[in-house]
C-alpha cells in the first residue's frame, strides 16, 4: 500500500494548528462545518472518516457517533490523530482498498479527499465506500467546486489535485457507482466570500503570470 510522506503541516494546516489569519479561519470552519453537518446522520450510528487527516473531523463526529474510524495513508497524520483523540480508533489504510468487510459501517464520510484520487481510481474508491455501508446507510462526501475556483481551461492550481469537478460532474460521477445522489452547496456570510474571492484572484494574477511568462 502507498503512503502518503508529509511534514505535519504541510500544504494542509486544517485541524494541526490554530488558525490565526482571517482566511485559515474561513478555511478551517468550511472543513469543520461539513463535519458538523454530518453529524446529524451519525447519532449512535457506527462511521467511517475516509482520509481522516489529522483526525479533528472523526472527534467531531465522536460527539453523537456510537463509534468512529477514521483511515488516511498519511502516517503522520495518523500518529497525531491516536495521540490527540482518544475518542476514535485511526489506522493507516488506503481508501481504493477498505481493510473491512462489507456492510459494515451505517455512515462513511470523506471530506476533500475525492479531488486527490486519480481518474483511473475514482471508481474502485467509490465501490469501495459502497461495498462498506450497510443497506440503507449513507455516504456524505465534499470537494471544492472548480466553477468558483478554476478558469474552464485551468488545471487546479493546488498540486495535490488530480481533477476538480463542477456540481454536475460531481453528482454524474457520484450516479455512476450509487443509485441516488443530492448535491448541496456550503454557504457562508459575505466577508467569507469576499475573502476568498481576494485568495482567488491572487492565485488567478500569479497563474496568469506564469503562464504569460514562460510561455
Amino acid at each position: 500500500m502507498a503512503t502518503l510522506e508529509r511534514t505535519m503541516g504541510e500544504v494542509s494546516f486544517v485541524g494541526f494548528k490554530k488558525p490565526k489569519t482571517p482566511q485559515e479561519i474561513v478555511e478551517y470552519f468550511r472543513h469543520l462545518y461539513a463535519y458538523k453537518y454530518a453529524s446529524r446522520f451519525a447519532e449512535n450510528k457506527l462511521v467511517l472518516d475516509v482520509g481522516c487527516g489529522v483526525g479533528y473531523g472523526a472527534d467531531e463526529l465522536s460527539n453523537k457517533a456510537y463509534l468512529v474510524i477514521g483511515i488516511d495513508i498519511w502516517k503522520e497524520g495518523i500518529r497525531y490523530a491516536h495521540n490527540k483523540y482518544s475518542r476514535s480508533h485511526f489506522l493507516v489504510a488506503s481508501a481504493l482498498n477498505l481493510p473491512f468487510r462489507d456492510s459494515c459501517f451505517d455512515v462513511v464520510t470523506s471530506f476533500q479527499v475525492i479531488e486527490h484520487i486519480e481518474e483511473k481510481n475514482m471508481i474502485q474508491y467509490l465501490k469501495e465506500i459502497k461495498r462498506v455501508l450497510r443497506y440503507g446507510g449513507i455516504f456524505i462526501v465534499s470537494t471544492p467546486n472548480r466553477k468558483l475556483r478554476l478558469l474552464p481551461f485551468q488545471k487546479p492550481w493546488n498540486p495535490e489535485h488530480n481533477k476538480e469537478y463542477d456540481a454536475k460532474e460531481f453528482d454524474g460521477l457520484l450516479k455512476m457507482v450509487f443509485k441516488s445522489s443530492e448535491v448541496f452547496g456550503l454557504f457562508a456570510t459575505e466577508k467569507a466570500y469576499l475573502l476568498n474571492i481576494i485568495e482567488l484572484s491572487k492565485t488567478l494574477f500569479l497563474y496568469t503570470f506564469s503562464t504569460l511568462y514562460f510561455v
